[in-house]
Parts: C-alpha cells; structure tokens; sequence
C-alpha cells in the first residue's frame, strides 16, 4: 500500500475501485467493490450500444439512411443489449443481497434496503421501457417515427445511468471510502500506539 493512495484515502480524495479493495477488511465490502465495478462495465457496454460511434463517410446523409442506419444497428445488437441489460439487473440483485446484509444500526440509520428496493423497481421499469421502444423500432417503417423511438430509448437508458450512476454506485463508493479511510485511521492509530 503506497503511502500517496493512504494520503488520497485520509483526503477523502475519489479513489478507483482497485484503489479502495486495499482497505476492505469486510468480505461484504470486498464483494460490494467486485459487483459495483461489474455494474460499470456493464453500463459502458449499454452506452456503447445504444450510442455508437458513427463509422463510414456520412457526407450529407438523408433521414432515410440515419434512421436505417439505426435501425440495422440496434436489430444486429439486440441480442447484445439485452444481455447486457439482464446482466444489470442481476448485479443489482447482488448489490441488493449485500446491502440487505448490513449492519441494523446502519438500516435504520439511512433505510438502505428501502431506497435499494426503489431503485431496483425504477430500473426494471426502465428496462422493460427500452424493450418496448426496440419492438417499436423493429416495427416502425417511417424514418421520422423511427428516430422519435430511438431518441425515447436513449433519454430512458440515461436517465437510468443517471439513477445507477448518482443514486446507486457514487453513494456505495463514499460509504466504501469512509469504510477504507476508517480502516486506514486503525492501522496509523495501532502503529503509533504500538496496539495489535
């Protein structure tokens, strides 16, 4: 353990993932680091898909061909994407069994398994939102109804990156960083002190 990564710790500083597993003594906090980095990767390969960069040359391009574009890209990564979509969900019944493991203090402190509970509910709902857009994206034939749908299925899946991003992993990783820097503040104080 380097002694910049202790300062940044002590700091309050945002540390990576791989940066806070040093300080995790608790099995619990361990796996809450492994699922809450799974969920980011999966969310990335979300965005990738549901915003992908543009390849080829699109020099003046009609809205039949950007709609048809979007169209065979979301078709050929349909399956994909709904893989990448049930992974979420599954990390987030991991998160949820984690959490639902806490301290009692600490539940009736900040009702974790409640607020847990709500975002798992908002985040199936976005799902099966963006499931249906896809069925009416297959579906729709006219380019104008056919971008209206994309466009609805990319501000849903942000506004559930926005929710997973800012509700979910930002608080985990605060309460993982004051559980490191707590660890941190014990083994400098036993140090001192000469206590094992």
């Amino acid at each position: 353990m380097s002694s910049d990564l202790s300062l940044k710790v002590l700091r309050r500083e945002k540390c990576s993932f791989s940066e806070l597993e040093a300080f995790q003594v608790d099995p619990r906090a361990r796996q809450m680091l492994f699922v809450l980095q799974k969920l980011e990767g999966k969310m990335r390969v979300v965005s990738n898909l549901l915003d992908p960069a543009v390849d080829g040359n699109l020099r003046n391009p009609t809205l039949l061909a950007i709609a048809g574009a979007n169209k065979k890209w979301l078709i050929q990564n349909r399956d994909a994407l709904t893989s990448a979509l049930s992974a979420i969900t599954v990390l987030l019944e991991e998160i949820m069994a984690v959490g639902y493991n806490t301290n009692p203090a600490i539940e009736e402190a900040t009702s974790i398994t409640e607020h847990l509970g709500t975002i798992f509910r908002t985040v199936l709902n976005h799902i099966a939102e963006i499931n249906n857009q896809i069925s009416k994206i297959e579906a729709t034939v006219y380019p104008e109804d056919l971008l209206q749908h994309v466009a609805d299925m990319r501000k849903i899946w942000q506004d559930m990156r926005f929710l997973l991003s800012n509700q979910l992993i930002e608080v985990w990783k605060y309460i993982l960083r004051e559980e490191a820097r707590t660890t941190l503040l014990k083994q400098v104080g036993e140090a001192i002190h000469g206590v094992s």
